[in-house]
C-alpha cells in the first residue's frame, strides 16, 4: 500500500535532517522492519501529521516490537510536514514508557469478500 503524501513529505525531511546531522545517506527500511529509516546504529519511525500537533500516532505491532528491540529507536514526529515541517524527537524510553495500547476490532476485507456485500 503506498504511502500517503504526508508520510512521504516527513520522510524526506526527516531523511534531509539525519544528513546534515550524520554526514551519512540514510536508508530507507522495506515493510516488516517495524520503522522507516535506518542511519548507522539508528532505527527511526517517522510520522506526518499536515497540522501543528499531533493528536495520536498509531503503531504497528512491528514498530512496536522494534521499538523493545532496538536501543537506538527513536521516534521522529513532523508537524506540518507538507508546507512548514518541524521535528519533534521522541527517545525510545519515553515512547515505551508512554504507549498505550488500544485494540480495535478489523474486518479484512479482499477483492472477494468485498463482492458478498455489494448491494444488488
Amino acid at each position: 500500500m503506498p504511502k500517503p503524501a504526508v508520510e512521504l513529505a516527513a520522510i524526506e525531511y526527516a531523511k534531509g535532517i539525519l544528513r546534515e546531522q550524520t554526514g551519512e545517506e540514510p536508508r530507507g527500511m522495506s515493510e516488516g522492519h517495524g520503522y522507516d529509516l535506518r542511519c548507522g546504529e539508528r532505527c527511526i519511525e517517522v510520522k506526518g501529521t499536515r497540522g501543528p500537533t499531533p493528536g495520536f500516532c498509531y503503531f504497528t505491532d512491528g514498530t512496536f516490537r522494534a521499538a523493545q528491540k532496538h536501543e537506538s529507536f527513536e521516534l521522529w514526529i513532523v508537524t506540518e510536514a507538507l508546507d512548514n515541517p518541524t521535528l519533534h524527537v521522541v527517545n525510545r524510553e519515553d515512547l515505551l514508557h508512554t504507549m498505550k495500547l488500544e485494540v480495535a476490532w478489523m474486518l479484512p476485507l479482499g477483492k472477494e469478500r468485498l463482492a458478498r456485500y455489494r448491494r444488488r
